[in-house]
């Protein structure tokens, strides 16, 4: 173990940086360990208080002078001795607040002892300059009443906020990552407290429940939000989605991405959904349906179905489902297909495909489509081809490419249809195939077809891969 160098030494201990009773304990290998682990000054940096004084200085004086993550927990309070130990965890607070740049304060008291969080951040962080401090993640219990003071954060970035909004911080309108988790607020009181945060980039919210009855929507103000690029939200009804739409101002370039936890076929969603994906159809040009999300979602929302639009202004669309039935997303979409648009591309990555009935009139309504990307099974894979094989008018008259990589086929079917294509003055510019995934001879393709590109197995080119206005998954 002495043998090894320091720089693999430094990243097995690096590995345990977050908890020092292991790091001690390396220590104790041999000489050159323990050397290596005190010089190391970011393997001392994670403080969780309270901790018993000795170790709160040994690691004090071992960051040297490291930012700081400190952990703030009521769980690591002995019971009994609540009151000391909030006592020593705000002073450490306040002594060590220059160099903190992760702070979390995990508030939980018990019903014995239900005090606020208010008190504390006044008397230990209220007046004290967080000089460092990037990212604050607060949680407190549905119960806590009071709004929390002023807090000095001048660098922070980051605010994960998981307790009443009532309670949120002010003075820290120049974030630009908000994470909201706050026990079920409506909806109209999640935009109250979005107008304190003009500046924020990132948004990510829990869940939004229904406004009440008696609210007017017409009387609250329309929330400006020019600087988002990301908006997460993991559990809302569309109609819900509408609304909320309709009182913000955001960029047309923004990613914006809707948790839909509600049964998909229940009548007003639904609805609900056909009427805001409609809506967008014209102002698109790339439309994806997969069992991932986005990849810009902080929060990956579980889900088993996922809708995604791309605008022409470079912004994304998505609806994220939990349980769907293939029949009614079926019928869904060829609904949807009935909305005039432009679009250009069109991505599926779900192993099953509509009919072909279905499949036919969504694809010929889809006139302009020029790439088209699939990953599904064999057999489903050959309907989509019979689909595009149909007559007499042309199905995707203008199509240039396919990207099936991921996706296995008979060499002899698509063979088959790209001699179609050829014959009907419809040849494919470009062929995207994974290597193995179809039976040789590949240089049968070549006359059918005006590029033939083989990526290794495992690699999917796909609807992530986008540059401006072009998608490039083919």
């Amino acid at each position: 173990m002495g043998r090894l160098p320091d720089e693999l030494i430094l990243e097995i201990l690096e590995y345990y940086k977050e908890d020092w009773e292991q790091i001690l304990s390396l220590c104790s290998v041999c000489s050159k360990w323990r050397n290596v682990a005190i010089n190391s000054s970011v393997l001392w940096s994670n403080i969780l208080l309270p901790c018993p004084a000795q170790i709160y200085k040994l690691l004090r004086d071992r960051s040297k002078s490291s930012p700081l993550e400190i952990s703030i927990s009521w769980d690591a309070l002995l019971e009994g001795h609540e009151e000391a130990g909030l006592r020593q965890a705000g002073q450490c607070l306040r002594e060590l607040a220059p160099r903190i740049s992760w702070l979390r304060i995990y508030w939980n008291p018990t019903a014995n002892d239900p005090r606020p969080i208010q008190p504390f951040l006044s008397t230990y962080a209220g007046r004290n300059e967080f000089t460092q401090l990037k990212y604050l993640d607060l949680v407190a219990p549905a119960t806590s009443p009071e709004t929390i003071s002023p807090l000095n954060m001048p660098s922070l970035e980051t605010l994960r906020f998981a307790a009443p909004l009532s309670c949120i911080p002010q003075s820290i309108n120049h974030i630009t990552q908000l994470e909201l988790d706050c026990f079920e607020p409506q909806l109209f009181d999640i935009l109250i407290s979005l107008a304190k945060f003009p500046l924020v980039e990132h948004l990510y919210i829990d869940n939004i429940q229904p406004p009440d009855d008696d609210d007017d929507e017409q009387d609250k103000p329309i929330v400006s939000l020019r600087n988002l690029r990301t908006l997460s939200v993991d559990d809302i009804h569309p109609e819900d989605m509408e609304v909320m739409l309709q009182h913000l101002e955001i960029p047309p370039s923004a990613f914006i991405n809707w948790g839909v936890r509600e049964p998909r076929e229940e009548p007003s969603l639904r609805v609900s959904l056909e009427r805001i994906f409609g809506s967008r159809m014209s102002s698109c040009n790339g439309f994806h349906i997969s069992d991932e999300q986005l990849p810009s979602c902080s929060y990956q929302l579980p889900c088993s179905f996922t809708q995604t639009i791309k605008s022409k202004n470079g912004g994304f669309f998505s609806v994220s489902y939990q349980d769907i039935k293939q029949d009614v997303e079926s019928a869904a979409l060829q609904k949807l297909s009935t909305y005039p648009t432009d679009l250009s591309m069109f991505d599926w990555q779900l192993p099953w495909l509509p009919s072909l009935s279905i499949l036919v009139n969504i694809l010929t309504s889809w006139s302009s489509l020029t790439h088209i990307r699939i990953c599904t099974d064999k057999d489903e894979f050959e309907r989509l081809l019979s689909a595009l094989e149909e007559t007499p008018d042309i199905v995707c008259p203008v199509l240039e490419g396919l990207d099936c990589t991921g996706t296995r086929f008979s060499g002899v079917r698509m063979k088959y249809f790209l001699d179609f294509r050829h014959t009907n003055c419809r040849t494919l510019r470009e062929l995207k195939i994974s290597r193995g995934n179809a039976s040789p001879p590949l240089e049968d393709f070549e006359p059918f077809v005006g590029k033939l590109i083989e990526v290794e197995d495992g690699y999917l080119s796909n609807w992530r891969e986008c540059v401006g206005q072009t998608w490039v998954s083919i």
